[in-house]
């Protein structure tokens, strides 16, 4: 989180090049490393994966008694934290703005790679409490 919010911070003052582009990309490779060993520590972990899908069951049951809407985006359905998802808007956007409109690619870097970080936290922090044993689907 505070990696995130720290990321934030220096990608807004490169923005407004109060922060130079060495630095901003320097920290872009170690947050996307960061965010690239959690990855790989999420994707081959089975009692995790596991976990994964009896959350998707149980979401994809909640989504079926709100309707097509929630089936097709997942609107309306409980999100895992609050507080990261509003630090991951906040880091979209930065990266829409860096990478679109003013073209700084060490700010967009570091933006992808922060929000990429504070999603798989994100999907981390919504498993804990569900089984990881083998799941059998309905």
């Amino acid at each position: 989180m505070a990696l995130a919010l720290v990321s934030a911070a220096l990608v807004a003052g490169n923005l407004l090049s109060l922060v130079l582009d060495g630095v901003v990309t320097y920290l872009a490779v170690g947050v996307g490393c960061a965010a690239a060993i959690l990855f790989c520590c999420a994707t081959f972990d089975g009692r995790f994966q596991n976990a994964v899908s009896a959350l998707n069951a149980e979401r994809r049951v909640q989504a079926k008694t709100l309707g097509a809407l929630a089936r097709s985006t997942g609107w309306g359905l409980p999100v895992g934290d609050r507080l990261l998802l509003a630090v991951n808007i906040m880091l979209i956007a930065e990266l829409t703005v860096s990478a679109s409109f003013v073209h700084r690619l060490p700010a967009a870097a570091l933006s992808f790679a922060a929000s990429f970080l504070v999603c798989m936290t994100s999907i981390a922090l919504a498993v804990r409490g569900y089984s990881s044993e083998r799941f059998e689907g309905p």
